[in-house]
């Protein structure tokens, strides 16, 4: 962790004005934001800054940071949010100092993580006017002034062993036990001797949780939680073990350091069992250890092992470091002294620790701290507590307990303790108890992998009490030969912990080979992982027979697998097979989705055009000629390939879309009509391919302008699953229709009398503007003139200009008066006669009529004229006269006979044949008669004869 020093800590800014500026520690690897809150810090003109351009990576890296003794220590949360946030943490547990920290993201759950963590103020940048001030402001209010931050920690106490079974832990637990007995402290073992700490085993406990739940849980790793994993001891003491099984991830430096930060925090002396562990060095275990304890013995390997570790990491300037010689003995044989091991470590000997297997035993065994005697292992024992604790060596009652020269000072006075341990004795006089008996027989063999249960773990007792086992039920044993420990605890407290070993044998577990029967086989497919897919639930490797790669032909085959497992000291070899099926081949075919059909095509080859990769038989459904309906079909083709022994049957299928028929109109083009002409059958006549209704545009009945149309018809067919609507249209022109003027010869009028209305009286049968030549008013002289006349009407659009013209005699004499009544109406067919043209004069004369006598009018209505020239003309001058006539059409003879079968009344008539007005001319009753065997009738003078087809027929003339 490098350091820049902005302002001397340790001078005042000679421009502040005010109280004393604080003592900050900037620490950021970001530049930009570290320089954005330092020039922040610098404009409040209250603090002097310390900048740090990395996170202290050690725990002694922090302690030095702390020893600084800085009011505020500003941290940047950005860089590596859970390191820092374990920064927050540690810092706020282990100082006074207040904790800012700062970052460029407004991250609400951040925030409530820092403060949870510790942290007073949460700093956003970019950073608001002030902001820094108010925040200097609120954690100086909070600050004990004069009392400088300062980190909390009880002894760090290291075990470390030159070699694997040098007694490292049977000297931790029972020192922890001394420390705690001898001095009220609160002392706490760890066990971190991985893979396999004994440390709870030695002390006769079972613990609940581990080492592992603590380092894996760093995030949640405060006192409570600490208390929460630890197991408690008889005698004061709490232990955190080591786990039952081997952690399956190792644990970061950092988390073992906040261990030792918060078991430091707790405990006045922290004992930490490390077993053999050099990998820990780095750790503060090492580098914060109040002393560190090499246990060796006197052998050449251990001494050699001791060097090694002396030299490589304890050299001078270096942790505290204590050597402990156990077993040892002054008088051997062999000639290893005191002076000879100082010689071979380079440093002298602290504690010797004497060689008594039976004390030694003893200790290992004693899970209460019961008495042991007087011992020289427990003398030297208590000796070391004595040293850590700075309290006496307590005085000794007999001189002759022991050889001198083991411990420090003088072998120590045996005081009496009632919860007991095991380097205290009692020398208080006592009957003997009974010893209680623990009765366990030799478990059954059982294979690996099976959990250790009550089966094996059944030891019973001579009297009530709890047994504790090692390993405990659930703990899986390798395959082997080991020794099961049972720790039986009396009910009464006056009886001693008893401790007893059986052995079992875990023999070789046969792995489960999982291997699914394979999916049929292609025929050609070289085998391969698809079909050699054996798993099995340990690991190791697979063989198999026939191997990866072969070839089978079609037909059934029994694979085989032979399974080496990875670990054969605990697994055996296992087999296992499964059959596979080899299918033939089956063809590939080829068929395209065909084109889109439409209703009624039939199915033929351009459809049914499938291919095959070999030669065979094609069976189609349905088959060619078949006409389907509209819609999506599926149509399949079954192939029987000609090579039946190698080749399957093979099938397929495609889509077919069947679109509608549109239907096909026929619609000849109608001949022009005039305006006036209604729409009807004659000209809406369009006929279709199929059954269906029409719906013409103008419909029928309609009447269209003058022009050219284009009517239209909607075709909707009967069947709307196979056939589409259909459209058509046609041409139609529409003439315009020609007025009818009338306009009856005028009387003769006498020379000298203008022409008026009486004469140009001319009439349209539509609207219009009549221009007369010569014009009213004018006065023509006596002979015979033209008078014309041009009808312009209204509805130009529809209708053209008509001329009409009429002759006019002027004449020196009156016209002979004319008498014409008006004549009855006429059926259609019925020709003018005398009954209608009866015009009569005031003089002899001739009569010519228009139209005359024979002619047979449509129905209608018409102006008559005569015109009449005298015999006489000396004595009058000719005149003409008109009278109108209705013609009406032709009526339903069979309903008027239908209706004088019933009533034989005069027939009454619907208003589209017979006008009722007229109906005084019609005869009283229609009149049958035979003539040449058929039956006729008439009716308003027309003769009617029933035809051979039933219906009435107009007779001719």
């Amino acid at each position: 962790m490098n350091a820049n020093k902005l302002a001397d800590p340790g001078t005042k800014n000679p421009e502040s004005v005010g109280p004393e500026p604080l003592s900050v520690a900037l620490i950021g690897p970001d530049e930009e934001r570290r320089q954005a809150l330092a020039q922040a810090l610098a404009e409040s003109r209250r603090a002097r800054v310390i900048e740090f351009h990395s996170y202290p990576a050690e725990l002694h890296d922090l302690e030095r940071l702390l020893a600084q003794s800085f009011d505020i220590i500003c941290l940047d949360i950005d860089s590596e949010p859970d390191f820092a946030l374990d920064l927050v943490e540690v810092i706020s547990s282990t100082s006074a100092a207040k904790i800012m920290v700062y970052s460029g993201v407004t991250d609400q759950n951040n925030v409530l993580r820092c403060m949870r963590a510790g942290a007073c103020e949460y700093l956003i940048l970019p950073l608001k006017q002030d902001a820094v001030a108010e925040a200097l402001d609120r954690a100086t209010s909070t600050l004990n002034p004069g009392t400088p931050p300062t980190m909390k920690k009880g002894r760090l106490l290291v075990f470390l062993g030159a070699k694997g079974g040098s007694g490292v832990t049977t000297i931790a637990c029972n020192l922890g036990i001394a420390l705690a007995q001898e001095t009220d402290q609160r002392t706490l073992i760890i066990d971190l001797a991985l893979p396999m700490g004994d440390a709870a085993l030695n002390l006769g406990i079972a613990a609940k949780y581990s080492t592992d739940d603590a380092l894996r849980n760093l995030n949640r790793l405060d006192a409570n939680f600490l208390h929460s994993l630890l197991a408690k001891h008889r005698s004061g003491i709490s232990v955190l073990a080591a786990p039952s099984n081997v952690p399956e991830v190792e644990a970061s430096k950092m988390a073992i350091d906040k261990l030792m930060v918060v078991a430091r925090r707790e405990f006045d002396n922290v004992i930490v069992d490390v077993g053999s562990r050099t990998d820990l060095m780095g750790t503060a275990l090492f580098n914060s250890a109040s002393t560190i304890y090499l246990v060796t013995q006197a052998g050449i390997s251990e001494l050699r092992n001791s060097n090694r570790l002396i030299s490589q990491f304890f050299n001078e300037g270096g942790p505290k470091l204590e050597i402990v010689i156990n077993r040892f003995e002054p008088h051997s044989l062999g000639g290893v002294n005191e002076e000879v091991i100082t010689k071979a470590l380079g440093k002298p000997l602290r504690w010797k620790i004497p060689d008594d297997q039976d004390a030694t035993r003893k200790l290992q065994n004693t899970a209460t701290g019961q008495s042991l005697g007087e011992t020289p292992i427990s003398r030297a024992i208590l000796a070391m507590a004595s040293s850590i604790s700075g309290r006496p060596v307590p005085r000794e009652t007999k001189k002759d307990l022991g050889p001198s020269g083991y411990g420090r000072g003088n072998p120590p006075e045996w005081v009496s303790n009632t919860e007991g341990s095991p380097n205290i004795t009692s020398r208080t006089t006592t009957f003997a108890r009974p010893t209680p008996t623990v009765a366990w027989s030799t478990p059954d063999p059982i294979t690996c992998g099976d959990p250790l249960t009550a089966v094996q773990l059944n030891a019973k007792a001579s009297v009530p009490g709890d047994f504790i086992y090692t390993p405990g039920a659930g703990y899986v044993l390798p395959a082997g030969m080991h020794t099961l420990w049972v720790t039986f605890n009396p009910a009464d407290s006056e009886d001693s912990p008893v401790q007893s070993a059986v052995t079992i044998e875990v023999s070789r577990a046969t792995p489960v080979i999982s291997w699914p029967a394979p999916p049929v086989i292609a025929c050609g497919t070289a085998l391969s992982a698809t079909q050699l897919n054996a798993t099995a639930t340990v690991p190791g490797t697979f063989e198999y027979t026939p191997a990866a790669g072969e070839v089978l032909a079609p037909g059934t085959h029994t694979l085989s697998v032979t399974f080496t497992p990875a670990n054969p000291a605990n697994y055996e070899t296992a087999r296992a097979s499964v059959v596979a099926t080899v299918a033939k081949v089956k063809p590939v075919i080829e068929w395209p989705v065909p084109d889109p059909i439409t209703y009624g095509t039939a199915l033929s080859a351009t459809q049914l055009n499938a291919t095959a990769s070999v030669p065979g038989k094609f069976d189609y459904s349905p088959a060619a000629g078949e006409v389907l309906s509209a819609g999506t079909h599926t149509v399949t083709v079954t192939f029987s390939p000609a090579d039946n022994t190698n080749y399957a049957t093979a099938r397929a299928t495609v889509s077919v879309i069947v679109a509608k028929a549109k239907p096909v109109i026929a619609w000849p083009t109608p001949d022009p009509i005039t305006y006036g002409t209604v729409l009807s059958d004659m000209h809406l006549n369009a006929t279709a391919s199929v059954p269906g209704t029409f719906d013409y545009t103008p419909g029928s009945g309609a009447m269209v302008a003058a022009g050219e149309h284009t009517p239209s018809v909607a075709f909707t067919p009967v069947d709307t699953s196979n056939y589409s609507s259909a459209n058509a249209a046609v041409s139609l022109t529409v003439r315009k229709a020609t007025p009818t003027v009338a306009w009856p010869t005028p009387n003769p009028i006498i020379c000298g009398i203008a022409l008026s209305a009486t004469q140009l009286n001319a009439t349209a049968t539509v609207p219009g503007v009549f221009e007369y030549t010569p014009a009213a008013g004018e006065v023509l002289p006596p002979g015979t003139h033209t008078l014309s006349v041009t009808f312009t009407p209204t509805d130009t659009l529809n209708y053209s200009t008509v001329q009409a013209v009429v002759s006019l005699t002027v004449t020196d004499n009156l016209p002979a008066a004319i008498t014409w009544s008006v004549p009855s109406a006429i059926s259609y067919g019925v020709p003018l006669s005398a009954a209608q043209l009866n015009a009569t004069a005031s003089a002899e004369g001739t009569f010519v009529y228009t139209p005359s006598a024979g002619v047979v009018l449509a129905p209608g209505r018409y102006t008559l004229s005569v015109s009449f020239t005298p015999a006489e003309t000396a004595n009058c001058a000719a005149a003409q006269a008109n009278v109108a006539l209705e013609v009406e059409g032709l009526p339903n003879v069979a309903s008027l006979l239908t209706a004088t079968a019933q009533t034989p009344a005069a027939p009454t008539v619907t208003a589209n044949h017979i006008a009722s007005a007229e109906s005084d001319e019609v005869t009283s009753g229609p009149t049958l008669m035979q003539e040449n065997h058929r039956k006729t009738r008439t009716y308003k003078g027309a003769v009617y004869v029933q035809g051979d087809d039933g219906q009435w027929h107009l007779q001719q003339k």
